[in-house]
């Protein structure tokens, strides 16, 4: 038998909060910021503006302390990306960012999803 499916709709502004609490937790290696664009990406943001962390954070990926993911940046579409992931592979981290109980664990699954397409470290 199959299971239901339902949509839900995320505010802007929860999503920016969570991507704060990534980026603000410390990188685990999955992203760099770029710290001269961090406190007017946090502005953009607070302004619920598209794109708002396109100059500021990007996706990176090391193997033996060598890049091997060339960085891009973090897109509402790339955020968009993230959350269906995460909605079908980490049901609760998603849960947790539309119940607001998310914490830095959530916001780096964000981050890594967004980024990276899953969660590559951690």
């Amino acid at each position: 038998m199959a299971d239901f499916t339902a949509t839900t709709t995320i505010p802007r502004k929860r999503v920016y909060d969570t991507v704060i609490t990534g980026v603000e937790s410390g990188p685990y290696g999955s992203f760099l910021v770029q710290a001269a664009q961090y406190q007017d990406a946090c502005e953009r943001a607070e302004r619920l503006e598209p794109d708002a962390w396109a100059n500021c954070v990007f996706g990176v990926m090391y193997e033996d302390d060598r890049e091997v993911y060339k960085p891009q940046p973090l897109t509402d579409t790339l955020i968009q990306a993230g959350l269906d992931f995460m909605a079908h592979t980490y049901p609760k981290h998603l849960a947790d960012i539309i119940e607001e109980r998310d914490d830095a664990i959530t916001g780096d699954v964000l981050l890594q999803c967004s980024l990276l397409g899953d969660i590559i470290y951690g």
